[in-house]
């Protein structure tokens, strides 16, 4: 019954995706997390610049995957009760929160998102994703992404992204890595892990990012290296995603 439930829940963040501007998006809960009376536990979000969501919205709380922590499973739903700015707040029934609420948890539910280009990139940072160099510079995250207009604006961040992975692997070579192994399956199948990487292209990085929000549990609400995680997938044998 209670799986049935979130199903529904679902269905009802998702009704009226259909319009251009409602997008479901993810965000990690802050500090402020309160008891209010013995029924009712109150989590709050803070939203990016551009983006509104309207009292009564459904919210889902999902816990984060960690090495510590793998699961990633659903703590509770519930329902935006206040607006104060830029800060939503959520209340969710004690009698039907699975674990006590802690902050960075990730609360997915419907915004209004008016003139975002929804490209490759929106579709990862949307879990709540952050994606850095491997000097640990930003690469993208919501902030950024809601800035772009146009798929010009995404080529540039990804050409940035393609290049950072290039730069990781020839780095590693120059480091005599003994993580340079040779990828047994996919479309890299018999080269290298580091020359695959010196060999990767914007549309490998598209490939990827398609991937991540196809299967975004392992990744959302986390901050990644860009260039290790796409390391690891093509090592995994680079799945994509069939559309």
């Amino acid at each position: 019954m209670k799986n049935r439930f979130l199903a529904i829940c679902f269905l009802c963040l998702s009704a009226t995706v259909g319009a251009q501007d409602k997008k479901i998006m993810a965000f990690p809960i802050t500090d402020y997390i309160v008891e209010a009376g013995d029924s009712v536990t109150i989590v709050q979000v803070k939203l990016p610049v551009g983006l509104q969501i309207k009292e009564n919205t459904v919210g889902i709380l999902k816990n984060v995957y960690s090495a510590a922590d793998t699961s990633t499973a659903t703590i509770a739903t519930g329902k935006c009760s206040l607006i104060k700015g830029e800060y939503c707040y959520f209340g969710f029934s004690k009698k039907n929160i699975r674990q006590k609420p802690v902050i960075g948890n990730l609360l997915y539910t419907e915004v209004m998102a008016p003139g975002i280009y929804a490209g490759s990139l929106f579709n990862v940072v949307k879990h709540s994703i952050t994606l850095h160099s491997v000097e640990d510079k930003l690469l993208a995250d919501i902030s950024t992404v809601l800035k772009f207009k146009n798929a010009a604006d995404e080529k540039m961040a990804i050409d940035q992204m393609t290049a950072d992975i290039k730069f990781t692997a020839t780095e590693m070579i120059k480091q005599n890595s003994n993580q340079d192994v040779m990828i047994d399956d996919g479309k890299f199948k018999g080269k290298k892990v580091f020359a695959s990487m010196q060999a990767v292209t914007n549309a490998d990085v598209v490939d990827f990012l398609k991937y991540i929000n196809a299967r975004p549990v392992m990744y959302a609400g986390n901050t990644w290296r860009f260039s290790e995680i796409i390391a690891t997938w093509m090592v995994e044998g680079a799945p994509t995603v069939k559309e």
